[in-house]
Parts: structure tokens; sequence; C-alpha cells
């Protein structure tokens, strides 16, 4: 009813006898991953009188990168009048598989879920909540219901951590970045002395340099790294420094 709730008329039907207690509708015009929809319904009798019903609204989610670690889940509210004991359970959707991921109250609507920057498969992830509630109707009967939100996808961007010393004859005897998320990605490290002679190069994500040009080990002092990856989801990134 857009006039008194400043809404769309999405569809119009007649009421074919007999009537039923429980009604549903598909809404094929709005996108749930756009945003939270709020829906009444409007009856008209014979006699001309109208009846407007309760609001109810969607949950729409989101997901974010949390840091380096962790993707954050949020949520709008339930948004249905009449509701008690509300309560939230957040998956993940992996392969079409729905995986709890925790559980929270009706006064939280946010969620950290960790990742390992060591797992390709946790680069890309998709999250679903459902409300469970107890809805008391015009009646007075109560009733127990569930409430879905969209599915939202996150992807955490590509990290580079360079150490800034290593020892050809110590513990750390290779020279390379930790790189997390980098799946499907092209890579190409560099290493230039001082005087900007090229001493190393590799386009294997997995090679290091062990401190050596020709064959013999570098005198210890400071060399420069130059490092380029060109991800398909975040085009060219570049790293350059000196490492002891």
């Amino acid at each position: 009813n857009p006039t008194a709730t400043g809404g769309n008329i999405i569809n119009t039907t007649p009421v074919i006898p007999p009537l039923v207690s429980e009604n549903d509708f598909t809404d094929n015009i709005n996108n749930p991953d756009t945003g939270s929809v709020a829906y009444n319904f409007q009856t008209i009798d014979v006699c001309g009188v109208e009846v407007i019903s309760n609001m109810g609204r969607s949950i729409h989610l989101t997901a974010i990168p949390a840091g380096p670690a962790a993707n954050q889940i949020n949520w709008t509210p339930l948004g249905i009048a009449n509701t008690t004991n509300i309560s939230y359970e957040v998956y993940s959707v992996e392969n079409g598989v729905e995986v709890l991921v925790g559980t929270t109250n009706s006064s939280t609507t946010t969620l950290l879920d960790p990742v390992d920057i060591e797992t390709i498969e946790d680069a890309d992830k998709c999250y679903v909540v459902i409300a469970s509630a107890t809805v008391t109707l015009p009646s007075g009967q109560q009733d127990n219901i569930r409430s879905r939100s969209n599915i939202g996808c996150v992807q955490q961007p590509v990290r580079i951590f360079v150490p800034n010393a290593f020892a050809p004859r110590g513990i750390n005897q290779v020279f390379r970045p930790l790189i997390s998320f980098g799946d499907e990605l092209s890579y190409q490290m560099s290493v230039y002395n001082r005087y900007g002679e090229e001493l190393f190069r590799t386009t294997d994500i997995e090679e290091g340099w062990n401190g050596r040009y020709k064959g013999k080990v570098l005198s210890p002092g400071a060399y420069l790294y130059y490092i380029e990856i060109n991800s398909p989801t975040e085009g060219n990134i570049v790293r350059k420094g000196t490492v002891i």
C-alpha cells in the first residue's frame, strides 16, 4: 500500500476461496543482494474495508576483510513485529554446503570469522545468516519462525610479507617473501646490488635468493629487491626495498 507505507505495490492478486490460514508470495522484482526490503500486505473485502498487515523486513548480510586473518560478517536485524527469543546462526557456504561459523543473540548482528593466510580456500568465502524467533500472532497463538538472509561473499586481498634480513650461512638461508591468498597470479622478484646490477631473478613464487651470485656467497650488506605481482582481482602490486 504505497499511500500508507510509502512503498510500491509489487503485486495484486484476487483471493480464491476457500481462504487458507497461511499464504505465500515470491518477489521476483527486488534483489536481496542489494539491501534489506520491507513488505506488508493490504486486503480489501467486498465491502471495501481495507486492512493492512504488520511490516516484515528481509535480513541483508555483508562481509568484509578484517585485518590480515579474519572476515567480518555484518547483517541487518530481524525486522518482523511481535517476535521474541531472537537468535542468529552464521554459516559459511562452501561448495553448496553450509558450515556453522557461530551463533549470536538478538543484540549482536556482527561476527568475526578467522581465516588461515596459508589456505587458498580461505581467500574467497561466502556466508549466510539464519534468524530464529518466536512470533505472536494476532490470535495470541505463538509460532516458531526462521528468516534467511542473502548470501554475501568476501575476498581477502593479496598480502605480501617481506623479511628485512637473512643469513646465507645461518638459519634463514634464503630470502623470499611470504604471499598469502596469492592464487592464480603472475609473480616476479629481482635482487640488485647498490650499483644496480641484477644478481637474481625468478618468476617462481616458491623460489628464493640464497645470497649467491655466479655461485659465490656475496659480502654482507644491503641489497635491493623489486617484487611485482599481477593479481586478477587487484591488478599490479609492487613491493621494493632493502634487505640485509
